[in-house]
C-alpha cells in the first residue's frame, strides 16, 4: 500500500486471471511496474485497475461493456479481446505504447492516438464504426475541441482535411492555425 496515495502499487507483475472475479471490490491499484493480467474472469468493469502499467494490460475474456476504469497509461500492449458485451471504448487509456486489440479494433504498436482512431472511424462501417465512434466520431471530437481547442488542433492535424471531419468547428482565433496544420500534414510535416 502506498501510504501517500492510499493505492496498492505492485513491483513486477500482477496476475488475477482465471479466478471468476466480477470486480476488484475495495482494492484500488495505483502503479504496476510489470504486467497486469485480469483475463478470463467475469469482470463487468475495470473499476480499481491501476492508473499506470509499465508492461502489458490484458483484460480479455470478461464481460466488459466499456473500458471505464482502465489505466490512463499502458507502456506495453492493451488487450481487451473476447469481451462480447463491449460496445464502447470510453475509458480506454490515453497512452498505449504497444498494440491495442479488441474484438473489432486493432491498432498497431505505437500508433494509438485520437487521430489514428479518427482515421479508422472514417474508413470503418457498421459495428466497428460504432465502437470507434465512442471515442472518435465527429460529435465526440467536437466536444473535445470545445474543451481544449489548441491541444486538439495539434492532436488532430492529420485528419483535419478528411471529408468526414470538415464539419468540425474551430474557434475563430484558431482557424488560420488549423488550416496551416492541416496543410503541413498534407506535405508530410
Amino acid at each position: 500500500m502506498n501510504l501517500s496515495t492510499g493505492l496498492v502499487d505492485i513491483e513486477g507483475d500482477f496476475d488475477c486471471s482465471m479466478r471468476s472475479y466480477t470486480g476488484f471490490g475495495e482494492i484500488r491499484f495505483g502503479r504496476v511496474t510489470g504486467n497486469f493480467y485480469c483475463y478470463q474472469n467475469q469482470l463487468q468493469d475495470l473499476d480499481g485497475c491501476p492508473r499506470f502499467v509499465r508492461g502489458n494490460f490484458i483484460c480479455s475474456h470478461n464481460v466488459l461493456r466499456t473500458l471505464v476504469g482502465a489505466p490512463e497509461e499502458v507502456r506495453g500492449d492493451f488487450w481487451c479481446n473476447s469481451n462480447p458485451k463491449l460496445n464502447s471504448l470510453l475509458g480506454a487509456p490515453e497512452v498505449i505504447g504497444g498494440r491495442f486489440s479488441s474484438w473489432l479494433v486493432s491498432v498497431p504498436e505505437g500508433r494509438w492516438s485520437l487521430a489514428t482512431l479518427a482515421r479508422m472511424y472514417s474508413e470503418a462501417v457498421g459495428q466497428k464504426q460504432s465502437l470507434i465512434g465512442t471515442l472518435a466520431s465527429p460529435e465526440d471530437l467536437q466536444r473535445k475541441i470545445d474543451l481544449n481547442p489548441e491541444k486538439m488542433a495539434v492532436e488532430l492535424k492529420s485528419i483535419i482535411g478528411l471529408p468526414e471531419y470538415q464539419c468540425l468547428k474551430w474557434p475563430e482565433r484558431l482557424k488560420e492555425e488549423v488550416d496551416l496544420l492541416g496543410n503541413l500534414d498534407l506535405v508530410g510535416l
